[in-house]
């Protein structure tokens, strides 16, 4: 790539992200939070949306691309050293991520949710990944916690990656480790692999996905856009062929894996060229605060119907309880709890 800097400014906050990132976690609580329903029309709707995987892969796009973009920025800052900027990196992801996991899962441990003690030793080492393809099933104490696992996983090697190798090659690597995730993919029988897809090899093409669109858009936003309009239409297209394996209800996972990952990325790049696009919606929001929501949702839906209004109380109602008490910690963890942690972990560093 002949590297043009035509967009080297820092990063601006993108409520059309946030929108996306609201979409991906509806897919997820849609999923884990299944409804049963006789109406036909509902329930051939439900069968598009509650997507788990979808989602969960949409996320890992948009983290590959703003990890990579944050430390691009850090590299290339005039004062830039690896001993300080790494340090940089790890203390802003122990803010922001570790404080509410770290909390929920001991108060899941004190309780012995879904007999987390068991595995504890999996969720507080972020590889409950490794623990569902091992006993190669998801009905495991905390099983969302595979995507979190996945995350760390690759921040414990990218930084290292994108501080030491020379800018030139990082797009090369991004699609080296795409084709490591098919190559993964494409070895496991089709019996299992629905296990093995937690595993970090199986997630490096949406995370790579999402890294080649940071090295565009930091150093080459302007000739990724000459290819735009064939980039959305690879995205239209991946989203009817998603209707199309909804459908028939096809269950080839690299298929599926290649569809979400293309509809990412094109919908990633909509999102970085139109950033106020749904500055208005009142979902934005939800969006910002989506860690909370995906990190809370699963234990919040295994909770019993019977301790919210009553087993008498009809599904739909419960539901929408379920979900306002999901919403409500999730604002009330956000509000009080990590934006202040995050705004800490800034000023200590600024004072650096």
């Amino acid at each position: 790539m002949n590297v043009k800097i035509s967009n080297s400014k820092k990063y601006k906050y993108n409520s059309s992200l946030d929108f996306i990132r609201f979409i991906s976690v509806s897919f997820v609580i849609l999923d884990h939070w299944r409804i049963d329903t006789s109406n036909k029309n509902l329930h051939i709707l439900l069968s598009f949306i509650n997507d788990g995987r979808f989602g969960v892969d949409i996320f890992f796009v948009i983290s590959g691309f703003l990890i990579t973009y944050g430390l691009l920025l850090q590299k290339d800052s005039v004062d830039f050293t690896f001993k300080k900027d790494i340090a940089s990196f790890y203390i802003k992801r122990f803010f922001r991520i570790f404080p509410i996991y770290y909390l929920l899962i001991f108060f899941l441990y004190i309780i012995n949710f879904n007999d987390t003690r068991t595995n504890f030793l999996y969720y507080a080492t972020y590889s409950s990944n490794i623990l569902i393809s091992k006993y190669e099933s998801w009905n495991i104490g905390l099983p969302h916690t595979w995507s979190l696992s996945v995350e760390e996983q690759f921040y414990l090697i990218w930084p290292f990656v994108v501080f030491c190798i020379p800018r030139k090659y990082l797009l090369k690597i991004s699609g080296l480790l795409i084709l490591l995730s098919l190559v993964f993919i494409s070895i496991f029988k089709s019996d299992v692999i629905i296990y093995f897809i937690t595993l970090l090899p199986s997630c490096l093409m949406t995370l790579s996905a999402g890294t080649i669109l940071a090295i565009y858009y930091k150093y080459n936003l302007v000739g990724l856009n000459r290819h735009k309009k064939s980039i959305y239409l690879v995205g239209i297209f991946a989203l009817l062929i998603y209707i199309f394996i909804k459908i028939f209800n096809l269950q080839y996972v690299l298929l599926n894996k290649m569809v979400y990952t293309s509809f990412a990325f094109s919908s990633i790049l909509y999102a970085i060229n139109n950033p106020n696009k749904f500055k208005q919606m009142p979902f934005v929001y939800l969006g910002k605060i989506s860690y909370g929501i995906y990190l809370y949702h699963y234990v919040i839906g295994q909770i019993p119907n019977k301790y919210f209004i009553g087993i008498s109380a009809s599904f739909w109602l419960i539901y929408i309880v379920k979900l306002i008490l999901l919403f409500s910690i999730s604002v009330l963890s956000y509000n009080y709890f990590e934006s202040r942690l995050i705004n800490f972990a800034k000023k200590k560093l600024s004072h650096k």
